[in-house]
C-alpha cells in the first residue's frame, strides 16, 4: 500500500491514499470537515449574519443525513422501519441506497415522534 503526499512549497498539502482505506475512514473524515468548517465559522462570525444549517452539505449519504435532520438516533429510525440498528448503520455506510429503501425512510420519518406520558396518580384520602 502507498499513501502519494502531495506538496505545495515543500510542505504536505494533501494526501492520496487508496480507496480502500479512504471508505474504511470516510464517515470520520466526513465529520472531521464538520468539525472544521464549524470551527472556521465560529471563529470569525459576521455580526448579524445567521447563515443555515444545511446537513446534505456536510454529509453525503442520504440515509444519514435525513436522519440527523429529523433529529433521530440510528436507534430510533429502527424501531420507526422495523429493522435493526446495525441495518441503518449499514445503510448510512453504503455507497447507493435503493429508491425502494429510500422510500421506507421517506414513510418511517414521517411518522410522529412518540412523546412519553406521564401518568399522575392520583389517590383519595379518606
Amino acid at each position: 500500500m502507498k499513501i502519494q503526499v502531495i506538496k505545495e512549497n515543500d510542505q504536505p498539502k494533501f494526501a492520496v491514499v487508496p480507496w480502500e482505506i479512504f471508505v474504511r475512514f470516510r464517515d470520520e473524515i466526513e465529520d472531521e470537515v464538520l468539525a472544521a468548517e464549524a470551527k472556521r465559522v465560529l471563529a470569525d462570525p459576521v455580526e448579524g449574519e445567521l447563515v443555515p444549517f444545511d446537513v446534505a452539505r456536510y454529509i453525503s449519504n442520504p440515509v444519514k443525513a435525513a436522519r440527523i435532520k429529523a433529529e433521530l438516533s440510528q436507534e430510533d429510525l429502527a424501531s420507526r422501519m422495523g429493522v435493526s440498528q446495525a441495518y441503518v448503520s449499514k445503510l448510512e455506510k453504503a455507497r447507493k441506497v435503493s429508491p425502494k429503501v429510500l422510500h421506507q425512510i421517506g414513510v418511517a420519518l414521517a411518522k410522529p415522534k412518540r412523546t412519553r406520558r406521564v401518568l399522575k396518580k392520583t389517590g383519595t384520602s379518606g
